[in-house]
């Protein structure tokens, strides 16, 4: 069938994961305090794992404790980090899964590799090619960029360092433009952020030719 090895027609299993970090910016100690990942097939979820991480001497910013409505009680009862990552891992290191998630490319990819490098492991980016960004490839359904599928990932990078004045394309703004009706009070909590990121891959995926 003509366009059969587009991701509307795939039957591989999708693993979702956002982290909430105690910055809201890219610098050397931000750390996530929360990681969620949820797995799916084409149609449902299939399983869901939200786990907070207790990191010794843990300070958040103001900014983005205002953002996720952080509570401290959330990493001093969390679960140990290297417990965590190595479950998060088995999913995220497994080639049999894509990988999707909303700005990966542009800040949750970082938050792992300095996740890892706390831990004293090194930072391994082999699982960039199974990225699915919806964020961009939101802007590109905007702007009516066709994706490029000979370089999937480079074309992503491409359209990331393309941003484009006054196109909103955070899962706020795509709740309303999809009228996917998620309650936006539960938005910047992993576990809430990726139901409704799960909806707007599906709307992506059958509105641009990925």
């Amino acid at each position: 069938m003509i366009g059969s090895e587009l991701l509307r027609y795939s039957d591989k299993k999708i693993v979702l994961f956002d982290l909430e970090t105690q910055r809201v910016n890219i610098m050397g100690d931000n750390l996530p305090f929360q990681c969620s990942w949820i797995v799916c097939d084409k149609y449902k979820v299939l399983s869901r794992n939200n786990y907070y991480l207790k990191w010794p001497g843990f300070t958040m910013s103001k900014g983005a404790a205002a953002i996720t409505r952080f509570q401290q009680s959330w990493v001093d009862n969390g679960d140990d980090p290297e417990f965590v990552l190595k479950a998060f891992e088995s999913y995220l290191m497994d080639p049999s899964f894509l990988i999707v998630g909303h700005n990966l490319l542009g800040f949750d990819v970082y938050v792992h590799q300095l996740w890892r490098e706390t831990l004293g492991l090194k930072r391994d980016f082999s699982y960039l090619s199974r990225i699915i960004d919806t964020n961009l490839i939101a802007r590109a359904y905007k702007m009516g960029w066709k994706p490029d599928k000979t370089d999937f990932l480079a074309w992503q990078y491409k359209v990331m360092s393309n941003p484009v004045k006054g196109v909103k394309t955070n899962l706020a703004q795509l709740n309303k433009d999809f009228q996917i009706g998620v309650n936006e009070s539960n938005l910047h909590n992993a576990a809430a952020d990726l139901e409704l990121n799960f909806a707007v891959y599906r709307k992506l995926i059958g509105l641009v030719e990925v």
